[in-house]
């Protein structure tokens, strides 16, 4: 029982990051974006 949770909570962190990191990868593109359009 216990190994179930600890892979479903890896599954989890891992899915949090790539959320995470996707986030912050879209937000960045959005801003550089932006800045050429200024430019």
């Amino acid at each position: 029982m216990y190994y179930v949770v600890a892979k479903i909570k890896k599954i989890v962190n891992i899915y949090k990051e790539s959320v995470i990191i996707n986030t912050i990868n879209a937000f960045s593109f959005a801003v550089f974006r932006f800045v050429n359009c200024i430019i």
